[in-house]
């Protein structure tokens, strides 16, 4: 009887245990990479990896296709993908539908996260495509001047150049700026020139910034030439600006650069007491205290009432001559 029960109790047991389902491993799909494997319904995310690897291998590529998932890459996580698969495309010569929006966004991406050489690779696809990108030369140029990044804003200089590419209204400010820090004064006025050209009227500031580059640079013959062409648009040498040229020229000991500011100040309407004081202390400095008295009865028959500074002069030169 007591066997009989314990017989009893364990199917009673049994019978609570509930079936559980078998697991089976997955196994990893070895069927092949196709273009319909990764061809995404319009809510379902692409395989992008899959994709740069079919891109590398595949000798029958939609065009259309590729255009469409490169288009689907412009966000920022994808970016790195989006370069490697245009590499690729560069590297097979492979033909695809031309979207300059596509590579615009791209761009401006880029540029945002400050990949600078992704983006001169991305432009240089654009030169190997034919195309004169303007727009492209826009993002590229304004971006790397809030970065002050000059030399690439004179090598995209260099680059519309090369291809005939008028500068972008928008793309002035910056161009000419780059120029006037590193230095490159006949370029400034060469980009004033186009600028004139397009019919835009030269900014009086940008002679100001660039006359005082090349004085601190000791440029005073180039910033007579610069001076020469503010002429020629029918802008007057600001009489601050003049004094600071006669300045540095005094310095110098450049008597051309001298008589020619002087000369300009004549046509202009004579000089200032501040122009006075700069050549007076130049003759006293050089030791030809009568020509800085000469100076001196000139400003007194132009009726210019002397400043400390001229009274100052005056006393040293009269000591200096006995």
């Amino acid at each position: 009887m007591l066997r009989g029960l314990c017989k009893l109790s364990v199917k009673r047991k049994e019978s609570f245990i509930v079936p559980v389902a078998k697991q089976t491993r997955k196994t990893k799909s070895t069927s092949p990479v196709t273009w319909n494997s990764i061809r995404a319904p319009p809510k379902k995310r692409i395989e992008y990896p899959q994709f740069l690897r079919l891109l590398e291998t595949d000798e029958e590529l939609p065009e259309q296709e590729i255009s469409r998932v490169l288009s689907s890459l412009q966000s920022k996580p994808e970016l790195d993908l989006a370069v490697d698969a245009l590499r690729v495309i560069s590297e097979r010569e492979i033909s695809i539908p031309f979207k300059i929006t596509l590579y615009n966004t791209l761009l401006e991406r880029l540029c945002a996260a400050a990949r600078y050489d992704d983006a001169f690779f991305v432009l240089r696809q654009l030169h190997n495509a034919k195309y004169r990108p303007i727009s492209a030369y826009t993002i590229l140029v304004n971006s790397l001047y809030k970065a002050n990044d000059m030399d690439r804003v004179f090598l995209i200089l260099i680059q519309m150049r090369k291809r005939n590419v008028n500068i972008n209204i928008l793309s002035f400010p910056a161009i000419i700026q780059a120029c006037i820090r590193l230095g490159k004064y006949k370029s400034v006025l060469e980009v004033l020139e186009s600028q004139k050209k397009q019919g835009i009227l030269p900014n009086p500031d940008v002679f100001r910034k660039t006359l005082l580059s090349c004085l601190k640079s000791g440029e005073t013959e180039y910033a007579m030439n610069v001076v020469d062409y503010m002429k020629e648009q029918g802008l007057e040498l600001d009489i601050t600006m003049a004094n600071e040229i006669l300045k540095k020229a005094c310095k110098e000991n450049n008597q051309k650069v001298i008589a020619r500011v002087l000369k300009i100040l004549d046509t202009q309407g004579g000089y200032t007491i501040d122009i006075y004081n700069t050549l007076i202390f130049y003759y006293y400095s050089r030791k030809e205290p009568q020509k800085a008295m000469n100076l001196i009865e000139h400003l007194q028959r132009k009726k210019i009432s002397p400043n400390r500074f001229t009274v100052t002069l005056l006393r040293l030169c009269t000591l200096n001559k006995e």
